[in-house]
């Protein structure tokens, strides 16, 4: 029987332009492409299904999704990791978005905290 080892172990969570980012750099890697030819099928899908919700969102590069997530953090209101891992990847930008996002938000948060939310968003995918 085959025995798989795990060489590096990463617990966390990838936003859409993480892996976007890493799938895009595979298949753009020259020695990996000597070696597999070309992106499997799986691969070149995601690529295509993620370029197309990307461009929807302005393409947020992946130094803005962690900008927006470390600011987030920095508020301290008690967000899951699966609720930031929305954030990053829906970029809520109304209100009604963030409802949609943060479960019990209402009960969770004021509304100052969500307009500082869609404000560190706002500022960030703005800022150029």
């Amino acid at each position: 029987t085959i025995q798989m080892e795990v060489k590096c172990k990463n617990d966390g969570l990838l936003t859409d332009v993480e892996v976007y980012d890493h799938i895009n750099d595979l298949c753009n890697d020259k020695f990996l492409k000597a070696s597999l030819d070309q992106c499997n099928y799986i691969q070149k899908q995601t690529l295509k299904y993620l370029s197309k919700t990307l461009i929807d969102k302005k393409k947020i590069s992946s130094d803005k999704t962690k900008k927006i997530l470390s600011k987030i953090k920095q508020l301290n209101l008690s967000l899951t990791e699966a609720e930031l891992l929305q954030i990053a990847n829906l970029i809520p930008v109304l209100e009604v978005e963030a409802h949609l996002v943060i479960e019990e938000c209402a009960e969770r948060l004021s509304s100052d905290d969500i307009e500082s939310i869609l404000k560190i968003i706002r500022e960030t995918v703005n800022n150029d």
